[in-house]
């Protein structure tokens, strides 16, 4: 991660997720109105290296900031911080967080919508930090679309630990939703697989909801799942009713090399992801958390083979991602402008990146999507929309 030079504001430093992201914009738009000149870490400990990075980002910031307060929060426990670190616990982190809107200079609006988790898989620390589920108030959440949408945001991006545990549950949320005028695109950050309904689809259909459904699967095979404490769900209802979505790119996260995964249920699960309609995988290897149930297991899967299960798993995610592009070639599409490292590009509603032939200073366009380069779609801006 790039380190910042020294500025006059806040400086925040965001690892993790997109609930992580949040609170640290809110964090920040706390301390630049407290006129403070702190370093924020947000830190993340989801698996080893997250947790190894976050570490060794503060004790960077530390010596290319000697003269600034650093603040540390996240899931990274209290013990694991280097002295001279100030600590803000995850209580007081949600506090601010509840009291502040997020500071951001993206192009989408991250609005947290719940956070903690009830699931208890096996492997999985976030539960026993974040504790249980705890869902925004529907008004409060009408309020910061409203106001995203005052300030131009052209998408919000609902996020939570568990988004399926909002109370009231996301389809009356969205019917809730449905009622506010020229209300923004709204995207899903991921979810469980038994959170998707027909209700829900159908929500998603009649409302200006993104098509595009990323969903925390983990694995396809019972024999994991049961060990992971995961819930082992009918994917193929699953998948055939998230399809009634016309277009809908459906992704997915996916552990290799948990300590029950033998050659079998591996092979099992590649073939499943071969029939299944995905378009994308985030794949990662198994590890083992400390203070988890997975953890007591032996770690009977040599990371020499967890490397090579992750390597076919992408480059099987390659092509099924490719060949979903290629539907799209010569299509035009609605997207918002995300610059990146000085290079623009639009996202559309299913979830296509597009770099840009040009650089465009508007917040959402039409775009040509003219070729698929290496990685990359490339496309043409055909019309400003805002």
């Amino acid at each position: 991660m790039r380190i910042l030079p020294d500025v006059p504001e806040p400086i925040l430093y965001n690892l993790g997720c997109k609930v992580n992201r949040y609170e640290g914009e809110c964090l920040l738009r706390y301390f630049e109105e407290k006129k403070k000149r702190v370093v924020i870490v947000n830190t993340c400990v989801v698996t080893r290296t997250a947790q190894q990075k976050s570490k060794r980002l503060i004790r960077r910031i530390q010596r290319l900031h000697p003269d600034r307060e650093i603040i540390a929060t996240g899931c990274l426990e209290f013990y694991q911080i280097p002295p001279g670190v100030t600590w803000l616990t995850m209580a007081e982190k949600e506090s601010i967080s509840e009291c502040y809107l997020p500071l951001t200079q993206r192009s989408r609006y991250y609005l947290k919508i719940e956070d903690g988790c009830d699931r208890g898989c096996h492997y999985c620390v976030v539960a026993r930090i974040r504790g249980r589920p705890r869902s925004k108030p529907i008004e409060r959440i009408v309020q910061e679309i409203s106001y995203a949408k005052e300030v131009g945001f052209a998408e919000v991006v609902l996020v939570g630990v568990n988004l399926g545990r909002y109370r009231g549950g996301l389809p009356f949320l969205l019917s809730q939703l449905g009622k506010l005028p020229d209300l923004p695109r709204i995207r899903f950050s991921s979810l469980e697989p038994d959170a998707i309904t027909w209700d829900l689809i159908e929500r998603i259909r009649d409302l200006p909801i993104a098509p595009h459904i990323h969903l925390s699967l983990q694995h396809t095979e019972a024999r994991v799942l049961e060990s992971m404490g995961r819930e082992v769900v009918a994917l193929d209802r699953i998948f055939s009713l998230i399809t009634k979505i016309p277009e809908v790119n459906i992704g997915a996260d996916l552990i290799v090399g948990y300590p029950t995964e033998g050659k079998r249920e591996f092979e099992t699960l590649v073939r499943r992801v071969e029939e299944l309609p995905l378009v994308y995988l985030h794949v990662f290897p198994f590890s083992p958390r400390p203070k988890t149930p997975a953890a007591q297991l032996p770690d009977s899967v040599p990371m020499s083979i967890k490397r090579e299960r992750v390597a076919i798993l992408r480059s099987l995610s390659r092509k099924k991602r490719d060949s979903y592009w290629r539907r799209f070639l010569g299509r035009t599409l609605p997207a918002v402008v995300e610059p990146h490292n000085g290079t623009y590009y639009g996202l559309t509603g299913n979830y296509l990146r597009i770099r840009l032939s040009e650089p465009i200073g508007a917040r959402s366009v039409l775009v040509r999507i003219d070729r698929l380069e290496g990685d990359e779609l490339i496309g043409s801006c055909r019309c400003v929309t805002s």
